[in-house]
């Protein structure tokens, strides 16, 4: 607990039998702050025990702002606390804002869903805000939400230098790269080595970072160096989701790309390769 509060500015436990817990992420999802959670569905659970001898029995999720304990997550209900005020708060606090939005939208045009669910373990995305969400500096490409298989995990491993085993297991909820869909593709088209594609949770943004690929004749490379084609995962999205207006298919410019930052789509240098295998060895990297 004090090293989660050290390192994350806005902190979040909580019992996910509690619509308390759904209000605190909510409302964090819709300003975009970046906030750590960890959420379990027994109400027995020993971390909520001992958060209730802190804090009181009447709470059921616990929030923490700057180090500090706010409440629980009803305290944060719109009726209680105003989104100016809120915000107020949390800049208050350092927060960062480079999570997910109310703009960010799934594949299928709507709200993006956290890919985190009350079941995970650990949470997920670029910055542990359980979402796939989009940010200028992962270069990685954190967007896609799979329900995770055993042996995507063993080839991933492998093959990539991308072991994930550590941080979820099989029938867990992650945002993987967008190399990393690619990798399944191409070496399982057809049952993408036991993984599931969620279409409501993963970033919309995927189209447009493999859309640029295609249009620039690049691959997608993992750690290890390995590049996979861009075409494929993206005929493989847009078969389980369904099309898009991008690039594929139709005569659009490239200025659609405009909103996706030029610098971080560049293909990897030796540097860059060796970096991102630094940060597979992070539980934080999310890759």
């Amino acid at each position: 607990l004090d090293r989660t509060l050290k390192s994350s500015s806005v902190v979040l436990y909580g019992w996910n039998g509690c619509p308390c817990t759904d209000i605190a992420r909510r409302r964090f999802e819709g300003t975009g702050v970046c906030y750590a959670q960890n959420v379990w569905s027994d109400s027995k659970d020993p971390l909520m025990r001992y958060l209730q001898c802190l804090h009181g029995a009447e709470h059921h999720s616990f929030v923490y702002v700057g180090g500090e304990f706010f409440g629980n997550g009803f305290q944060l209900a719109k009726d209680k606390l105003s989104e100016k005020r809120l915000v107020g708060m949390l800049e208050g606090a350092g927060s960062r804002f480079m999570c997910q939005r109310e703009g960010d939208k799934n594949l299928q045009g709507k709200q993006l869903d956290s890919c985190t669910q009350a079941n995970d373990g650990t949470t997920t995305g670029w910055t542990r805000s359980g979402s796939c969400n989009w940010d200028p500096s992962d270069s990685g490409y954190h967007e896609v939400c799979v329900t995770m298989s055993d042996d995507f995990l063993e080839k991933s491993a492998r093959h990539d230098a991308n072991d994930l085993r550590s941080v979820v297991s099989a029938g867990g909820h992650w945002c993987i790269c967008a190399w990393a869909f690619a990798a399944a593709v191409r070496r399982d088209p057809e049952n993408l080595e036991g993984i599931h594609l969620d279409c409501e949770r993963t970033n919309g943004k995927l189209r447009e970072v493999y859309e640029q690929h295609v249009h620039e004749g690049r691959m997608l490379h993992s750690p290890s160096g390995i590049g996979y084609e861009a075409q494929a995962a993206l005929d493989k999205v847009n078969k389980i989701c369904g099309g898009s207006k991008g690039l594929t298919g139709s005569t659009s410019s490239s200025n659609q790309y405009d909103n996706v930052d030029k610098h971080t789509l560049s293909s990897p240098s030796p540097a860059r390769i060796r970096g991102m295998q630094y940060r597979n060895h992070r539980a934080y990297s999310s890759d």
